[in-house]
């Protein structure tokens, strides 16, 4: 396996150990192929899952956060780790701004301390990559018991829930960052909840049996107590850190783990920052969650991103959609109508035939239009409407797309 798989999916360190021993098996690359993989009891999943779980919703979790308990966290974190105590730590609090170039210019914080040149620094206060390596070389079978869980649930357990909390610390991030005028280099260092699993890891392991040396256990208490009562925070270097505490509001969907709210911003790290409003993952302009009655068809397509017009549009409704819009009825049949929308900029000229050398796919939006053959309870007979690419040019050709056929290949004895 290549280095560079355990990357894959951008997440915690805790997941990339996670993911390859899923994929490929701890023997298959940390461990010597002596050792045989042993699966999980049912009662050890179940643990596994409460861990996992109990760290979630902590990530999550919206309210205010102690400062006094999560002071002494941080300079626990940093006297644990043979750093003395940050000269300021400070908090962002509703209504407050801090004067950031001037607290990093006193405090002689503005020269950035790069990862991979002090690495030291950093496996200190947060010894990740050392405690998994120590459990792998030390309890190597016992270990991989991680594997023990099935695809489905591994998959859900680690992947999505900690693609979506990183996700989240991306916010948190890009929240700070766009209030304090900041770019990311310019942070120091950023941690928070996104090494939850991490830290569920080692409860669960421990609880099992697998223990850390007296070396190694008094760092990861230092870091599970800091990530327990501070949320998100900043560290610039051995002189300050900010604390962010936890967001104010979260709104995510549970089945795709993706931020989406039809109601109000989706993500708030503090009331007097940014809001962020989100459908189905794509972040969107406020107006299409405030104002969605002032939404018109120049405002669609002035949309650069497709993903973005593809949520708005579905947001409002395809029918609203199409009055709105100068939609050409491209085909017609007994299967149903094909719509066709152009969505380039405006700056373009209009050509009804939508056929153009031009027109890019993105900037092409089609549906076709279907009945539903069985009549509803009160005999009425509900319209459907169906996105599909833009090189189809038949209903019948729209239709068998979304069976997964070709034109040639749908006919259909009998519709439902």
């Amino acid at each position: 396996m290549q280095f560079s798989k355990l990357f894959k999916y951008g997440v915690g360190p805790a997941l990339d150990v996670l993911f390859t021993l899923a994929s490929a098996g701890v023997k298959n690359f940390f461990l010597p192929k002596r050792f045989v993989n042993r699966i999980l009891s049912e009662e050890e999943k179940v643990l596994l899952r409460k861990k996992l779980d109990d760290w979630q919703r902590m990530t999550l979790d919206t309210a205010p956060i102690d400062e006094a308990r999560a002071q002494a966290a941080i300079e626990k974190l940093y006297t644990t780790a043979g750093f003395a105590k940050p000269k300021q730590i400070l908090f962002l609090r509703e209504g407050e701004k801090l004067d950031l170039a001037k607290i990093l210019a006193e405090k002689n914080t503005g020269k950035y301390i790069d990862y991979r040149e002090h690495r030291d620094f950093w496996d200190r206060l947060f010894p990740v990559w050392r405690s998994l390596t120590f459990m792998i070389r030390h309890y190597g079978p016992d270990f991989d018991k991680l594997n023990g869980l099935d695809e489905e649930e591994a998959g859900r357990s680690f992947l999505d829930d900690q693609g979506f909390v990183s996700a989240m610390a991306w916010m948190v991030e890009k929240t700070f960052s766009a209030h304090y005028d900041v770019a990311g280099e310019k942070i120091n260092y950023f941690s928070g909840r996104h090494f939850y699993s991490w830290v569920a890891i080692m409860e669960f392991s421990q609880e099992i049996g697998m223990s850390l040396p007296k070396s190694l256990a008094p760092y990861v208490e230092a870091a599970t107590e800091c990530l327990r009562e501070c949320g998100w925070f900043f560290v610039y270097g051995e002189d300050v850190v900010i604390i962010a505490g936890r967001p104010r509001q979260i709104h995510y969907d549970d089945e795709t783990r993706q931020f989406h709210n039809t109601q109000e911003a989706a993500f708030i790290l503090k009331g007097d920052m940014k809001h962020y409003y989100y459908l189905r993952g794509r972040e969107v302009p406020e107006q299409v969650i405030l104002e969605p009655e002032k939404i018109n068809f120049s405002f669609i397509r002035g949309q650069d991103n497709v993903e973005v017009r593809r949520v708005i549009i579905d947001h409002i409704g395809i029918m609203a959609f199409l009055k709105m819009s100068r939609a050409v009825k491209l085909h017609d049949d007994k299967t149903g109508t094909l719509w066709r929308v152009l969505l380039a900029p405006e700056t373009r000229e209009w050509d009804e035939s939508c056929q153009e050398e031009w027109i890019e796919p993105a900037d092409i939006w089609q549906a076709v239009e279907v009945r539903n053959s069985t009549a509803e309870p009160d005999g009425s007979f509900n319209t459907y409407f169906l996105q599909v690419p833009a090189d189809i040019s038949t209903a019948r050709q729209a239709v068998a797309w979304t069976f997964g056929m070709s034109e040639q290949e749908y006919n259909p004895q009998t519709e439902t």
